[in-house]
């Protein structure tokens, strides 16, 4: 199941858009990011308490990327992570995007039926 992700960073290519998917504004359920040659969909599975995601090559392009989300365009994933939570919920996703030669960590976490989207920064370099 874990094995499948490593086509995002090896596979996928650039990221050119992305799309969000919300019960109620500000409620994200599912990011459906479009890459060059296939798309990541993260979502929460339904029972609110873990993460789950897909994988394609679908052809359909996603028209437009919310402009919050526009500073990851033409980013490429280098790391994958699936996180676990201390019940043993697998809860979390994080992704390590890479342009230029700087790097970007985003972490998707299920909670309450939702997606919590965070940008990650350093403490310590």
């Amino acid at each position: 199941m874990f094995e499948d992700l490593a086509q995002v960073p090896e596979d996928f290519g650039v990221l050119k858009h992305v799309r969000l998917t919300e019960f109620e504004p500000g409620w994200v359920t599912a990011v459906r990011f479009q890459f060059e040659s296939g798309v990541l969909t993260i979502e929460e599975d339904g029972s609110g308490d873990t993460i789950r995601w897909h994988l394609s090559h679908s052809a359909d392009s996603i028209d437009e990327t919310p402009s919050a989300w526009s500073w990851m365009l033409s980013s490429r994933v280098r790391w994958v992570w699936v996180l676990t939570n201390h019940r043993g919920y697998r809860d979390a996703l994080q992704l390590e995007l890479s342009r230029d030669g700087q790097s970007t960590y985003v972490q998707f976490l299920v909670e309450g039926s939702r997606l919590r989207i965070y940008r990650l920064e350093g403490l310590v370099t």
